[in-house]
This record gives C-alpha cells, sequence and structure tokens, in this order.
C-alpha cells in the first residue's frame, strides 16, 4: 500500500510540477469539499478574500501529503511562501512548485532572529510520517520515544527501529529567518492567512507575528502538539485580539472578525 501511495504521490508532484493550471482545474471543478470539515472552512476563506488571498506557510513540510491549503491553494491561485527548512524534504516542496505562479518555496525556520538553528528529527526514515515530525523542540520527540507512539508508526509503516534509541534522533541545522526578512520577502505589510505546521512550536510562531504587530487575516495552526496549557494561552492571546476560533480535529482555524 505505501508503495502505491508513494507512485500515485510522485505522478501527482509530476503533473503539478509541469501543469500546474490543470491540477487547479481539477480541484476547482472536481473537488467538493465538505462545509463541516477544515477544507471547506479553507476554500470559503479564500473565496471571501477580495483581490486573491496571499498566504505565507511555515513548516510546509512536501508541500502536498497531509497538507491543509494545498487543494484551496491551487484551485483558487493563491499567491505566497511556503517554509521548509528539512533540505531532503525542501528538494519535494521545489520541484512541487517549480511552475505553480506565484508561490515562492523558502528553505528556512521562522525564529526570533536570522542565522542558524538546530532542528531534530527521525534519523531512521525519510518517510513522510517521519519527517513531518521534525521539530524545534527535542522534548516532542523524547515524548514520542517514551510512549510508544514512534515506535508504533514506524511498525505500521514497515521501518526497522534501530536497536540503541540514542540513534534515533537526529540534530538538522537549518537556516532561520526572522518576520522581518520574511515579510521584507513578501513585499508587503499584511498576509491574509498564516499557516503553521511547526510540531509544538506553532505558540511561539504565532507570537513572532503578534510581537511584530503583525496579526493575519486568519491564523491556521496545529493545536494537537501544544500542552494544555499552551492550547488556553494560545487561545485568550487570540480571542483577545479579535479572532474566532474553529476547532477542525489536531488544527484550529482562526479568522480575526470585526
Amino acid at each position: 500500500m505505501e508503495e502505491i501511495k508513494s507512485m500515485w504521490l510522485k505522478c501527482w508532484v509530476a503533473l503539478c510540477a509541469k501543469w500546474p493550471g490543470l491540477v487547479g482545474a481539477y480541484y476547482r471543478f472536481m473537488y467538493l469539499p465538505s462545509g463541516k470539515r477544515l477544507s471547506g472552512k479553507v476554500f470559503d476563506y479564500g473565496k471571501r478574500c477580495s483581490g486573491g488571498l496571499y498566504f505565507v506557510q511555515v513548516g510546509a513540510n512536501d508541500g502536498i501529503r497531509n497538507d491543509p491549503v494545498f487543494k484551496a491553494m491551487m484551485a483558487q491561485r493563491w499567491r505566497g511562501l511556503r517554509l521548509e527548512p528539512q533540505p531532503f524534504v525542501f528538494g519535494q516542496l521545489a520541484r512541487l512548485h517549480q511552475s505553480t505562479p506565484g508561490i515562492r518555496a523558502v528553505q528556512a525556520a521562522l525564529g526570533p532572529r536570522v542565522g542558524t538553528v538546530c532542528m531534530y528529527g527521525l534519523a531512521f526514515s525519510n518517510q513522510r510520517w517521519a519527517h513531518g515530525l521534525c521539530t524545534m523542540d527535542r522534548k516532542i520527540l523524547e515524548q514520542g520515544l517514551s510512549d510508544g507512539s514512534i515506535a508504533k508508526a514506524a511498525h505500521r509503516h514497515g521501518v526497522e527501529l534501530p536497536p540503541n534509541q540514542e540513534d534515533w534522533v537526529k540534530e538538522i541545522v537549518v537556516n532561520q529567518m526572522d518576520v522581518a526578512s520574511l515579510m521584507q520577502m513578501t513585499g508587503r505589510q499584511y498576509v491574509d492567512l498564516l499557516v503553521i505546521d511547526t510540531e509544538g512550536y506553532d505558540l511561539e510562531i504565532i507570537y513572532l507575528f503578534s510581537r511584530a504587530g503583525l496579526w493575519p487575516g486568519a491564523i491556521l495552526y496545529e493545536h494537537v502538539n501544544l500542552t494544555a496549557k499552551q492550547v488556553r494561552e494560545c487561545a485568550n492571546l487570540l480571542e483577545g485580539s479579535g479572532y474566532q476560533l474553529h476547532m477542525f480535529g489536531a488544527n484550529t482555524f482562526a479568522e480575526r472578525v470585526g
């Protein structure tokens, strides 16, 4: 099954890389998102953005698998930046959008300063489930190691674990940009949508924007890897800044109202 999914993905990525307009047309005319799911919320918000939606995505990974905005982005011809710091994964993201008008893939993490930063990932697999766990916070991976969830995921995907757990985690030094350099790259003072999937670092990304006085029209973030305290803190920050929150499984869609 994994091989079939991999073959399908390669074909779809090749099609998007060469004929992005065809992929966009497919999602525009053939895909019907449910209004009760996150995809429906994203499509609806995109339709309501006059002049076309401009977005920034932090932690885009390969840009397509399990991505909450890819379909709407292609269907509605969004413009924006997709940030992914992992070198191996960024290559896939760059190929995906090599011909997509208005979309730029950027190999960088987002943080408080320009420079380099250490991230932590699984050393024994380059499969999507594995590199999707790469994080700024080593404790997130350590939790997965201690509770057995990583071992279960590896078994489910047919991956044999190294006998020594010390060989499970690798350090990855990546380029980092700050919000000022990010906004300079956009050439804008405002973004319609901020999308975040940083495996437990999502609240920090929101704080980076708030400290810079930047409040996107909507913020889509993953709350599942936040602590209960962080979930409440994030909700208080956003609701206190005029956002209305909608939860969909592991994600929260926060839209600024008024």
